[in-house]
Formats: C-alpha cells, structure tokens, sequence
C-alpha cells in the first residue's frame, strides 16, 4: 500500500492513488491504530474531494461514517450511513446495501438493540443462503440475547464442512470472525 501510494502521488491525484489511500485507511481499522487511522482518513479525503469518482465519494462517505461509530456518538453514525447508502444506491454501487447492514448492525449493536435486526436477517438468510455472513450474525443475535443454546447450534451449523480452515475467506470473512468470536464465547461452543 505504501509502495502504490507513494509511486501514485509522483502522478498527482488519480484513482491509484485513492484505492492506495483507501487501502491504508482499512489497513489501520484492522489494526486498530487510531491516530494513523486519522491522518490515513484525511489523506483519503483530500484526494477524493481532487479525483471527484463518485465511487470514492461513496467511499469517504462509509469511512466518515465508520469514524463516528468508532469515536461516538452513536446518532450521528447512523446518520451518515443513511447518507454513505444514499450516496452508493445514486451511483449505483452494487455493496452500498451490503456495506450500510454491516454499519446498521455494528450500530444497533452499540445501541443495545441488536434484536431489531433478527427478522430482516432472516429473510436476507432465505434469499442468500449460501452467503455465511447471515448466518454469523444470527449467531451473534442470539448469543448476545442470551440463547445460547440456539447460538451454538448456529454455530455448528456454520463450520460443518470442515471447521475455520473452510470458511470462506472473501470479503466477510473478517466480519464474521468479529461476530464469531463474542459469539463462540457467549455459546461456549467448541474450538473450530
């Protein structure tokens, strides 16, 4: 990431240079360094306001957001992912459903109010029943109301082809593994 970003700034803003940019940003959500993940947002954001891709813009917009989940307050997060989805569905961005679930679970998560989110997932699980993230995230639903007997079950369920070696390690994986873990932990499921 670094390597790209730093040829992409010897050819002034560009579309290189944001993914570079965008890339970093992540890099320091999952490593949860928060003062470089500040400068890497700002960064970001300097070269999307230059490059004007309606896609970056999208982008900045869940980032602007995932910063207000991190920092508080809770209100103002859900806000901006209301207007991150609004942003991506104008585009036409094929994740800006997917990527607004995931902030709309992370914030009623924080809300305490994780249960609203049961019976939408459900239906999104009949539609999609081969994508396991629905599948985590009702794990994490019913770990977190205290059904843990029904957690373990889906648990189970989830790694029965072979354990954690044979999850799918696409662009969920790291979402569910932070569903999972709490959730493994609540259901006192087995080692996978």
């Amino acid at each position: 990431t670094e390597r790209q970003i730093e040829l992409a700034e010897r050819c002034g803003p560009s579309e290189v240079l944001a993914l570079g940019h965008q890339e970093r940003f992540l890099d320091f959500v999952e490593m949860g360094e928060g003062g470089r993940l500040e400068h890497a947002y700002f960064a970001f954001e300097r070269v999307v306001h230059r490059v004007r891709q309606p896609f970056f813009q999208w982008t900045l917009g869940l980032f602007h957001g995932l910063r207000a989940l991190l920092a508080g307050p809770i209100d103002k997060a859900e806000r901006l992912a209301h207007e991150a989805l609004a942003i991506g569905q104008s585009v036409g961005t094929p994740n800006a459903l997917g990527a607004f679930s995931a902030q709309i679970f992370a914030i009623r998560r924080e809300q305490g109010r994780i249960a609203e989110l049961e019976a939408p997932l459900r239906m999104l699980l009949s539609e999609q029943p081969d994508l396991p993230i629905h599948r985590t995230g009702l794990a994490a639903i019913a770990a977190e109301g205290g059904r843990r007997e029904e957690a373990a079950d889906a648990i189970v369920r989830l790694f029965e082809r072979g354990g954690i070696d044979e999850f799918p390690r696409d662009e969920h994986f790291l979402t569910s593994m932070t569903l999972l873990a709490p959730a493994c932990e609540i259901a006192g499921s087995p080692r996978y």
